[in-house]
């Protein structure tokens, strides 16, 4: 069997097709697209261009879809429509011209899902994640394989771009707003700050960049999944790229070409959130939302052995 499943984030769009065999899942093939949607969002809507935009990155995906003939499909939204004033009328429409109906997911259910994907094939009691996407930051925590706290938070990198740099590499001031913006989000949720954990699990884009970024630098050759970084580096890094300017733009651009502009900010967002929890180190995470999505689909057709 082959189910596909598709991400529909702030910044990028993202299949994944999944086989199932023997109670067992494994990706096989996907696509990416970096259509930067929170770029059409006006005064709360999306733009007829954004809608355009969608519905072209979504047909490419059906393609891929029948080229697998995948025996289902799922297709859902995160912040990048399910802030929107006009959403009804952009699923509608969406599914008007394409067919796909998509399922847009509350901040809450977004990091329940990226906490399946982190806790489901890991043998971890208790633990602090976060999933820091284009347009939000989910957090939680966990014992004992159950959901304690979590919040979603409007830190995203692509959003921390937008509303607080003007260049390619923020200034000092930028990056102080950024920091101070984080902070203050932080504070309204007490358990990050109490949690008692000394590792943050990162996932998402930005964490998998974070980790292609220190591999690059220390010529490091370790696989990215539970690749682990202390949080004083992640400061320093950012201190470095800048401080290079062209030169640090150029190995952005080699490590993450498609993440060059919102790299440094969400490495700011990652430091604030590890910084406020009091962890000392940070431990990259391939999985997430998309793959724990998955396994309760499978959990519910009782096709999945754990």
């Amino acid at each position: 069997m082959k189910i596909g499943i598709i991400d529909m984030g702030s910044n990028t769009f993202r299949l994944v097709i999944f086989e199932i065999v023997n109670g067992q899942y494994k990706d096989i093939d996907g696509l990416r697209y970096y259509s930067g949607i929170i770029n059409y969002v006006q005064d709360g809507c999306l733009s007829l261009q954004g809608m355009d935009t969608i519905v072209s990155v979504l047909e490419e995906m059906k393609k891929k879809l029948n080229e697998h003939r995948c025996d289902f499909y799922y297709c859902f939204a995160t912040a990048s429509l399910r802030s929107l004033k006009n959403i009804q009328s952009v699923l509608l429409e969406i599914q008007r011209r394409t067919g796909f109906c998509i399922e847009y997911l509350t901040g809450q259910r977004e990091a329940y899902y990226d906490f399946v994907g982190l806790t489901y094939t890991r043998n971890l009691e208790k633990g602090i994640g976060c999933d820091i996407g284009g347009g939000s930051g989910q957090i939680f925590t966990f014992k004992d394989q159950v959901l304690k706290d979590a919040v979603s938070l409007p830190i995203g990198s692509l959003a921390m771009y937008k509303q607080f740099i003007h260049g390619m590499l923020p200034t000092e001031k930028e990056r102080a707003q950024i920091v101070k913006f984080v902070t203050e989000q932080l504070q309204a949720y007490p358990f990050i700050k109490t949690c008692g954990f000394t590792r943050l699990y990162i996932m998402g884009g930005s964490a998998r960049a974070l980790g292609k970024l220190h591999r690059g630098m220390l010529s490091r050759k370790e696989r990215l999944e539970g690749y682990s970084i202390e949080v004083k580096d992640i400061l320093t890094m950012c201190e470095t790229l800048m401080d290079l300017k062209m030169e640090g733009i150029r190995f952005m651009n080699q490590f993450v070409p498609a993440r060059a502009h919102t790299i440094i900010p969400g490495m700011l967002v990652m430091d604030t959130i590890a910084r406020f929890a009091g962890v000392k180190e940070v431990v990259v995470i391939k999985s997430g939302v998309r793959e724990g999505y998955l396994i309760r689909i499978l959990e519910n057709q009782g096709l999945l052995n754990k």
